[in-house]
């Protein structure tokens, strides 16, 4: 089977995904990735699933080259997206069917899947890291630091609250650690808590 997916653009966190996908070894998937710009009609006819990693890509992808949703499956990763789409019950519904024309949906989000559940078919994939490969390094000095790392836009108030920052940035106050951000605008420099 031959997997196309689609990522809105280098750098971000579907980016990342996506070559985090690549990296695995499927005996019957070979998987290939293009941003949502680099795709054309005729993608429709090389591959068997075209995987748009998210909802908001399938719409721009679907918009700019006419690929029909049945050819994707795709992925919900925020619980926004759905508050975005079923505000009234005619949006609902109107979402529902959107969501239904797609091979395929999944989530990794327990209150997704949940909240969807009872109107169509979302597989629950794992997301996690293995430890094997993720886990802090022996200190080597007395004097070294824990890192944390920040992903996300902070310039508004809205993606801060919606990502938590604020509460993360209030726990590490009284805590010895270096906090780098990196968001949409640039690196900001590390921070001493």
């Amino acid at each position: 089977m031959k997997v196309l997916l689609v990522a809105g653009g280098p750098g971000w966190a579907f980016d990342y995904r996506a070559k985090d996908l690549l990296s695995c070894e499927f005996a019957h998937i070979q998987l290939e990735l293009k941003y949502v710009n680099q795709v054309k009609a005729g993608d429709k006819a090389r591959y068997d699933l075209i995987y748009p990693m998210s909802i908001n890509i399938a719409k721009k992808m679907n918009r700019q080259t006419g690929i029909p949703y049945n050819k994707m499956a795709t992925g919900i990763t925020s619980i926004r997206i759905i508050d975005n789409h079923t505000g009234k019950e005619t949006d609902k519904t109107d979402f529902i069917g959107f969501l239904k024309s797609f091979r395929g949906v999944n989530t990794a989000s327990d209150e997704i899947q949940t909240k969807l559940k009872p109107y169509i078919s979302i597989a629950k994939t794992k997301v996690g890291i293995n430890e094997q490969l993720f886990k802090p390094p022996h200190r080597k000095k007395e004097n070294d630091r824990f890192k944390v790392g920040w992903v996300g836009r902070i310039d508004q108030k809205e993606y801060r609250e919606l990502k938590g920052y604020d509460l993360v940035v209030a726990a590490l106050k009284d805590v010895d650690v270096d906090m780098t951000i990196r968001t949409y605008e640039a690196k900001c420099p590390e921070k001493r808590w």
